[in-house]
């Protein structure tokens, strides 16, 4: 570790010192240039010689160009660099207490492209003062000379000055001076040593020089943006592809199906799902089990797990005591079976449980502080994750009942194959004081089921086969059922949205229920990914 650590710093070190000793050179020939440009100009009589130097501040200007590019490169390589360094100071922090006295650093978010783009956020503004921006400033420079040697040129200066004028007054104004041993002019004389044709095009050319220059910075920050932007998407892909197979691949997923109700009087149909004994070949078992439950949703400021369709809930669950969890789920899939499936990583609200969740949330977002003592889990839970990094984004309760769902399986007498959780869902927006309530219906594939053994991806399939069975007898017996593809998360934020706009006036029942009508313009909102 401490040999890749040494190649890393290597490669670190060449990749900044090739950089600056592009931009130290660049920097040095515009300089010179610009110096040898003036003095030329000083002492330029009658002979156009500026217009030499239009084919070498050209080359100096396209040889700015590749250096920039070159120099954004070495940035998002030195970031690469950096990150690296992180996560092998992580390694050895992890295995050593006495390091985690020492933060990392440089932090890792501060390197982010996303960063940079915040810094520039303006075209004007001078970001981080960096190389880049320096880069940038001086090609927009060496633009406006070239432009200046262009439009001095007799060639270009011909087409918009009276030459036979202008040489007549010229001539005049010669032989004033002559006559004058003192070459001192009169008010009049000297009104006629620059020609008005000739004051009119420097009043025009000016101005265009001017705002050609700031055109040509505005493409350059476009450009650096546009890099920068492409870079962060690439990144964000190969993280979020490499994140997923590796959660894929090590964590637990939940199978399971959601519903709601279309009904003007929901309870009723929940009454009539309580007092089935049986669909079909399946057995519907009360579990006499009422469970108050409380979740809270958390993110980062920059919103990367909602981005990225991951969430993070803390949820209490209160029954006979009080149980805290900690759940990270991922985005939505569909099994082999046709069902919805999902990661979900769900443990207890402790340091030695809940370590699994936060190093998957590391892969996810390097920079958040994992280093926690036991110390930290006598505060309450929400302090603990807004140390790590966390703001609340959702609160809602839940009042729960469970069924168990039963099947004559072949392989076994009777398998409880699967849960249905009947949720009463209260969503508590204090901030408009309005409180809203929807029943919501959940069958998942019971996990504790499915022996941990070499059978366990049989086992599974045969239990997503069964679950896609049962649905399809379940929604017969029950038309007034729809399968909801939302999380009550999404759905919660779609309510609150279409409160805010003042879609929801009258959509409340007497009862506190959302009106079945509404399900339309929650699932429009969701799926024209407005949120």
């Amino acid at each position: 570790m401490l040999a890749e650590y040494q190649r890393i710093k290597e490669a670190f070190a060449a990749n900044e010192k090739d950089g600056n000793t592009r931009i130290n050179l660049f920097i040095t020939l515009t300089t010179s240039l610009m110096s040898a440009f003036g003095i030329t100009k000083q002492f330029e009589n009658n002979a156009n010689t500026g217009i030499l130097f239009f084919p070498v501040l050209l080359s100096l200007f396209f040889l700015g160009f590749f250096i920039l590019r070159r120099l954004i490169h070495r940035n998002i390589n030195t970031d690469s660099y950096k990150y690296r360094f992180d996560k092998i100071r992580e390694y050895f922090q992890s295995y050593d207490p006495v390091l985690k006295n020492y933060p990392l650093f440089p932090p890792m978010k501060s390197f982010s492209n996303k960063e940079r783009i915040k810094q520039w956020k303006k075209w004007y503004s001078p970001g981080t003062g960096g190389y880049v921006q320096i880069i940038v400033l001086l090609n927009s420079i060496i633009f406006a000379f070239i432009l200046i040697v262009i439009f001095s040129s007799p060639l270009i200066m011909n087409i918009f000055v009276n030459d036979n004028q202008y040489k007549d007054i010229k001539d005049n104004s010669t032989a004033t001076n002559i006559q004058k041993p003192n070459n001192t002019l009169t008010t009049e004389e000297n009104n006629f040593d620059i020609p008005s044709s000739k004051n009119n095009y420097y009043y025009i050319i000016i101005p265009v020089i001017f705002f050609a220059t700031l055109g040509i910075h505005y493409v350059q920050y476009n450009y650096v943006m546009k890099l920068y932007k492409e870079e962060e998407k690439e990144k964000i892909i190969k993280d979020k592809l490499s994140f997923s197979k590796t959660l894929e691949s090590i964590l637990p997923q939940e199978e399971e199906l959601s519903f709601i109700i279309l009904s003007d009087d929901p309870e009723n149909i929940i009454d009539r799902i309580k007092n089935t004994p049986k669909i079909k070949r399946y057995e519907l078992v009360k579990k006499n089990r009422k469970i108050k439950i409380t979740d809270r949703y958390y993110d980062v400021n920059e919103n990367t797990l909602q981005q990225n369709k991951y969430s993070l809930r803390m949820r209490i669950e209160k029954e006979k005591e009080e149980k805290k969890f900690l759940a990270f789920k991922g985005p939505t899939k569909i099994s082999s079976a046709g069902n919805p499936i999902r990661i979900e990583v769900e443990k207890e609200w402790n340091l030695d449980e809940i370590k699994t969740i936060l190093l998957e949330l590391k892969k996810l977002i390097p920079w958040i502080n994992i280093q926690l003592d036991r110390s930290d889990f006598d505060l309450d839970f929400h302090a603990v994750l807004e140390k790590i990094g966390f703001k609340e984004i959702q609160k809602r309760e839940t009042e729960r009942e469970e069924i168990g769902v039963i099947v004559q399986d072949p392989f076994k007498l009777a398998t409880e194959f699967a849960i249905m959780y009947i949720d009463n869902v209260i969503f508590d927006f204090s901030n408009v004081k309005i409180q809203i309530k929807y029943f919501n219906i959940e069958i998942e594939i019971n996990k504790k089921k499915i022996e941990v053994d070499q059978l366990i991806k049989p086992i599974h399939d045969r239990y997503s086969y069964f679950l896609s069975d049962f649905k399809e007898k379940f929604l017969l017996l029950f038309p007034e059922i729809k399968e909801w593809p939302h999380s009550k998360y999404l759905t919660g934020k779609a309510i609150q949205t279409l409160i805010y706009t003042n879609d929801f006036k009258d959509s409340i029942d007497e009862k506190g229920n959302l009106r079945y009508i509404d399900y339309k313009k929650i699932d429009n909102l969701i799926k024209e990914k407005k949120l």
